[in-house]
């Protein structure tokens, strides 16, 4: 993981001007959020809800979509993404009126935003030489719910996190959304 998150991803998207290839890979990789969940974000969708940074992923407008009902929520962003420098980044957007954080990603008909960044992640991985069948950007998914259980996290957590119902009607009737910093101190500082 540190191949992938660390000085070689900066040559491959800040120091080319390319941030959104940077910002995309971290959010995924501390959060396990989907690559078209993160590819739409709107500079609005990062938010500071009850006192947490938190990005707010749904399908507010017409070019947006998530893939699943549970797949509609607001979750903490890791420290990590705030001491790298997330919030100036957004700030920076913010300020050239942008409305998608990430302006350089163009929406596909059937892919959505995502696709310019998984042809490049792809890419990315076969130039460190770690490109593997079955290795792409999703790995992140599968990367964050496997540390995440081997630290013994309580799977409904989990599952909010990630965006999966949790599959039982006590759960997902009863249960309701954890408070974000139940979930940032239970989960997210986890991963």
């Amino acid at each position: 993981m540190n191949l992938i998150l660390g000085e070689k991803l900066t040559a491959e998207s800040l120091a080319i001007n390319k941030p959104e290839r940077y910002w995309t890979t971290l959010i995924s990789a501390y959060s396990g959020a989907r690559l078209n969940e993160v590819c739409q974000l709107n500079v609005s969708d990062i938010q500071k809800t009850d006192g947490i940074w938190a990005m707010n992923l749904n399908a507010d407008c017409d070019d947006k979509s998530i893939k699943t009902e549970a797949g509609n929520r607001i979750i903490p962003l890791h420290p990590k993404l705030l001491d790298l420098g997330l919030l100036d980044y957004v700030k920076q957007i913010q300020n050239q009126k942008q409305e998608k954080l990430f302006p350089n990603l163009k929406k596909m008909k059937s892919t959505g935003y995502g696709t310019m960044i998984s042809r490049w992640f792809a890419r990315y991985l076969k130039k460190l030489g770690i490109k593997k069948r079955g290795k792409n950007f999703h790995s992140f998914r599968h990367t964050v719910v496997n540390k995440l259980i081997t630290k013994k996290v309580y799977e409904p957590f989990i599952k909010e996190l990630i965006g999966h119902s949790h599959g039982s009607i006590t759960m997902d009737v009863y249960g309701g959304k954890k408070p974000l910093d139940v979930l940032l101190n239970e989960c997210v500082i986890k991963i």
